[in-house]
């Protein structure tokens, strides 16, 4: 099956860009403009900064900048969402950092099969738009669901979310935040952010395994995770930041372990140290409906 490999820092879309004519009217704020953007009130939907989630419903948004031209806008930001829906389906991550303390990423590429993404450019629909001073948004949907909350809520009136200083724990879920500092164009602050989010959540995905992992064999020693490389299935993004003050971006993501149970075999198969009866234990432990978590 044909694949495309994707760099986390240089993005490219496998599809025409239709506002790529448009380009040279893209609107790029004087720097006085620039300074009463970021001072002015900051608004967004509601539905991208939570985004609406459910089992059989899969959302995924799409970044553009604002042209002069409202329908290229739009166009570009949709053919952008196909390749962030298509990243949500099934994605293999691939890289390395030098320290699983704080996530100094050096490099990584994201590598989505093609087959998936012509499926989602077939099936999915606009389910919302937003255009901004300088980034258009589009809400892609694919499955059931069409109910969208379209009110926008100035940021300013809404207490910082929780997951900023600790990222959340509920059983049957791993999770993933990705940060990123201030950007002059905002889609690439987000673009950045999302991204990063997903190499989280990688990363602690094989976290997640190396904790089972010592749980049930205490003669196996913690492994310092410097480098990932899995498939990923139905990631969702559950909340969107931006801090006003600081001027960067936050994502955070989430994916359902009963759906990567191949990622975690995978995982476990590199493991010489671990007998097959032990992980397949270890397997049963990580999807069993259990009331406390593994620590």
């Amino acid at each position: 099956m044909p694949i495309f490999l994707l760099s986390l820092l240089i993005l490219s879309c496998h599809f025409p860009n239709p506002a790529s004519k448009h380009a040279q009217k893209a609107v790029i704020p004087s720097a006085t403009a620039l300074a009463s953007i970021t001072t002015e009130p900051i608004a967004y939907p509601i539905w991208f900064l939570n985004p609406p989630t459910g089992l059989n419903f899969r959302t995924a948004v799409g970044y553009s900048p604002t042209y002069l031209d409202s329908d290229a806008s739009i166009e570009a930001a949709t053919q952008d969402g196909i390749e962030q829906l298509t990243k949500s389906i099934s994605v293999q991550i691939r890289g390395e950092v030098s320290a699983i303390g704080d996530y100094q990423k050096q490099y990584f590429q994201e590598i989505v099969p093609d087959s998936v993404k012509e499926t989602v450019a077939d099936k999915s629909k606009i389910l919302a738009t937003h255009i901004g001073p300088k980034m258009t948004i589009v809400l892609l949907g694919l499955g059931e669901g069409n109910l969208i909350n379209q009110e926008t809520v100035m940021l300013q009136s809404l207490p910082t979310p929780s997951w900023i200083k600790e990222v959340p724990r509920q059983k049957g879920y791993f999770y993933g935040s990705g940060h990123c500092g201030k950007r002059y164009y905002e889609e690439s602050g987000w673009h950045t952010a999302e991204e990063d989010a997903r190499i989280h959540l990688a990363l602690n995905f094989q976290s997640y395994v190396n904790v089972l992992v010592k749980h049930f064999n205490s003669q196996v020693e913690t492994i310092s995770i410097t480098e990932t490389d899995v498939i990923l299935n139905r990631i969702e993004v559950v909340g969107r930041w931006f801090d006003i003050k600081t001027k960067t971006y936050h994502v955070l993501v989430r994916a359902p372990l009963s759906q990567n149970a191949d990622a975690v075999r995978s995982e476990l198969n590199q493991l010489d140290n671990v007998s097959p009866p032990s992980r397949e234990k270890i397997i049963r432990r990580a999807f069993d409906e259990l009331e406390e978590e593994v620590r």
